[in-house]
């Protein structure tokens, strides 16, 4: 099953959301959460 149209705009907006975040490790962090919500659709 392929995420909906919104759960892909939701994630890339997520995703655009992290580029912005100074500290790498904290920016891994929330891009560890963004790729389990990817798994989870």
């Amino acid at each position: 099953m392929f995420p909906t149209s919104q759960n892909q705009m939701l994630l890339n907006k997520k995703f655009k959301e992290i580029k912005k975040i100074g500290p790498p490790q904290k920016r891994g962090y929330e891009f560890e959460k963004l790729i389990c919500d990817l798994f989870r659709f």
